[in-house]
């Protein structure tokens, strides 16, 4: 059976999400979180709620899906102890000097790698495995052609599906616009969500609109069935900034496709609570609405992109008429749907910048077309309600509800759930002069000795007693702590028997304190007992070029290389240097981040390598490009900025996995500090480089001017503004790059 993974953005969205049928949550920790808004867990929460979903048979993810710097490497490893004690299901990460420690240092917690990491090849999916991950989340940007394709292909590995929800306009782990506008680096869980603004269409046809927000992704039941036929493991759900409501139900709608559910009214009813609880416009995103199998395919589907309004619309109620003549403020409402009471509502005000402007409302008095005070309006009935609009505005308009007026879920009381314990085996020996107490099967950083004396005066019992019994089961239960006895091993070297033996309860009861006591004090300190880490300094490489002169010539903003423009230059007998940079002899040749068809750019490298005299050093963009170039044994390579280098662990990681590596770029968002101790040389990125905001699979002429795909060269530029700031967006074979290019006067917009 498929898993059905919900978003945890608190504690009472994961009861809810276990409570309607989901298999399994992921939550974030309150730090090292990509969703620094959400509530956030702590470790106590989890070792609750890992108690909940034992119980129910159900799994926890905990996502550290963020970049940590060497100073957080080592801050995060009491976190990595933690969780490991609590026996959690999986561990989400995007760094990949995290996913080494884990990997090599805790190998009992699954590693799982997250969408950030942008892995939407084969080779990136087998490269992950060879790594130690056992799950791997594709990019949202798949379609279902292609998702099947790895699947097809990579038979073994666990594969996770993103099936509904908000999606990022450029590619998850790649954007910079955060980071480059605000100084907020997604990548670090702060992400400003620049997409959701609105921009300037330059040109002859001026327009305003939120050119770069994604419609939300709701995909239909036969694509859910197609994924589950072709055997993808799990499907999940974004939404860890939602609410518990939005996660019930989400679970509910999901679960009646999973299950077949029959009764398509009933599906039909929940998927419009869902709705209203939050939805943007929707659409089946690049899994099922793209419909371009081929970069030469020429698309029919609706736009991908909701230039109007980003925001949450809800579900469409009915129409606004007209202006009541007989009570100001009141509106004629025809309902297409039931309306009630304290329903949230909403309208927009097509404004003069041509965006949409929300003017939201609570339905707190509703009439009927005599006047006379209502509860609720029902399909296909007229009404009055009062509406807060100050401004002039053309009716009839649309009416949507945004909220209803009885989904509130009555928050859970934590502190009826009690804590996982991790289980350990304990030996209990008794000799003439007292008893010892051992622990086993505790993990491996727990390094302290257990063993404990208790003295003790052991007589023989007037009658039998059921010491084995006793001693059993007041070791393996009560108390608070981390850990608790699954088995109690009794060793007894007295010569009479246990039965024979007598122990006041009391005593015993006593010992157990005592010993746990000190055992939770050998655990707390082990967990925090962190030797800092040393990687080998025997560094090796040099420093790299300023990355700007790396950048391909002529090459429209886009940072690595366009493999196929690239090979038809050369074949035409264009010199090497017009489409490659040539730096003290060495050619340039950084690998593009994103490659939808890795068969054909495999083999457009392969040329292009046969093709140039020069000595030829290649730059590392994505996890599958450490496949690709295990074949090029004699070429140098370089880890270039799109496969972030943040800490000495994940240089070692990467560089280990190179043939013949001459260094790095440090990850690009943040100032370099001491790497003297990392094993291969870096360089800072300059400040005057600067990476695209966005790299899109959502064609900006097709999802946003609305243009054909017919006789399109797949090679276009535009640009947009934003106050006063200019923008470029370029074209390059169906992928959209947008980058910030200068301030521009205002009096120009």
């Amino acid at each position: 059976m498929i898993e059905l993974t919900l978003p945890a953005g608190s504690f009472a969205s994961a009861l809810q999400a276990f409570m309607h049928g989901a298999d399994a949550v992921y939550l974030g920790l309150t730090s090292f979180s990509a969703r620094k808004g959400a509530q956030n867990f702590t470790i106590e929460e989890v070792a609750k709620l890992k108690t909940y979903a034992v119980e129910l048979g159900k799994k926890i993810y905990v996502t550290i899906n963020t970049l940590l710097d060497d100073e957080e490497i080592e801050k995060v490893i009491p976190l990595l102890r933690s969780l490991e004690l609590i026996e959690v299901d999986g561990i989400i990460v995007q760094d990949l000097g995290l996913a080494s420690i884990i990997h090599h240092q805790y190998p009992s917690i699954p590693l799982h790698a997250s969408t950030q990491l942008a892995v939407h090849t084969v080779k990136g999916v087998e490269q992950l495995v060879a790594l130690g991950f056992s799950r791997v989340v594709l990019s949202r940007e798949l379609t279902i052609e292609e998702v099947e394709h790895i699947r097809n292909s990579c038979p073994t590995v666990s594969l996770k599906v993103f099936i509904h929800g908000a999606m990022c306009y450029g590619f998850s782990g790649l954007c910079m616009a955060s980071i480059t506008l605000t100084d907020r680096s997604a990548n670090k869980g702060e992400c400003a969500q620049i997409c959701r603004s609105w921009f300037t269409q330059k040109g002859e046809n001026v327009d305003n609109g939120y050119f770069f927000s994604m419609k939300d992704l709701d995909t239909p039941k036969e694509s859910i069935k197609r994924l589950i036929d072709m055997g993808i493991d799990s499907l999940k759900i974004e939404g860890r900034m939602k609410s518990p409501e939005y996660v019930a139900l989400a679970t509910q709608y999901y679960r009646s496709l999973i299950d077949n559910e029959q009764d398509d009214e009933k599906i039909a009813e929940i998927k419009e609570e869902l709705d209203t609880s939050f939805a943007r416009m929707q659409s089946g995103g690049w899994l099922s609405s793209y419909d371009k199998p081929k970069v030469s395919s020429i698309r029919t589907t609706d736009s991908l992109i909701t230039t109007r309004y980003p925001g949450h619309h809800g579900v469409r109620v009915g129409s606004v008429i007209e202006a009541s003549s007989e009570i100001r403020g009141y509106y004629l409402i025809k309902a297409e749907r039931e309306i009630s009471l304290r329903d949230g509502l909403l309208i927009t005000r097509r404004t003069a910048k041509n965006i949409d402007d929300p003017i939201k409302f609570s339905a707190k008095n509703l009439l009927d077309t005599s006047y006379n005070t209502i509860t609720h309006l029902r399909r296909g009935e007229y009404g009055y309600a009062e509406i807060p609009i100050h401004t002039l505005i053309s009716l009839p308009i649309e009416l949507r509800r945004i909220s209803l007026h009885d989904k509130d879920i009555k928050k859970e009381d934590e502190s009826h759930y009690s804590s996982y314990r991790y289980p350990i085996t304990l030996t209990i020996t008794l000799d003439q002069k007292g008893i010892s107490i051992a622990s086993s099967h505790l993990p491996s950083w727990v390094t302290t000795e257990t063993t404990q004396f208790y003295p003790l005066e052991i007589s023989e019992a007037r009658k039998e007693q059921p010491l084995e019994q006793n001693i059993t089961t007041i070791f393996s239960s009560g108390l608070h702590g981390k850990v608790i006895a699954s088995a109690v091993k009794i060793v007894n070297t007295l010569e009479l028997e246990l039965k024979n033996i007598f122990i006041p309860l009391s005593i015993l009861k006593e010992i157990r304190r005592s010993y746990y006591d000190s055992l939770e004090g050998i655990i707390e300190t082990s967990i925090h007992n962190i030797n800092n880490i040393q990687i080998e300094s025997n560094q090796k490489g040099e420093i790299l070029p300023p990355r700007a002169l790396i950048t391909p010539p002529h090459n429209r903003n886009l940072p690595y290389v366009d493999l196929e423009r690239t090979l038809r230059g050369l074949k035409k007998g264009t010199s090497v240097e017009e489409v490659l940079s040539i730096i003290d002899n060495k050619v340039y040749l950084p690998l593009p981040a994103v490659t939808f068809n890795e068969e054909e750019a495999i083999e457009q490298l392969d040329e292009i390598l046969s093709l140039i005299n020069h000595p030829v050093i290649i730059g590392i963009n994505n996890i599958s490009h450490l496949k690709w170039v295990e074949t090029y044994r004699e070429i140098e390579t370089f880890i270039d900025v799109y496969l972030y280098i943040a800490n000495s662990e994940s240089a070692a990681s990467i560089a280990s996995l190179l043939n013949n590596c001459t260094g790095g770029y440090y990850w690009i968002e943040k100032k370099m500090k001491d790497t003297s101790h990392y094993n291969i040389k870096m360089s800072e990125v300059e400040k005057e480089f600067s990476l695209p905001l966005f790299i899109s699979r959502s064609c900006y002429k097709y999802d946003v001017l609305g243009l054909s795909c017919k006789g399109c060269t797949r090679d276009d530029s535009y640009e947009v503004t934003q106050r006063d700031d200019l923008y470029s967006v370029d074209i390059h074979n169906c992928v959209s790059i947008v980058s910030k290019l200068e301030k521009i006067e205002a009096t120009s917009l």
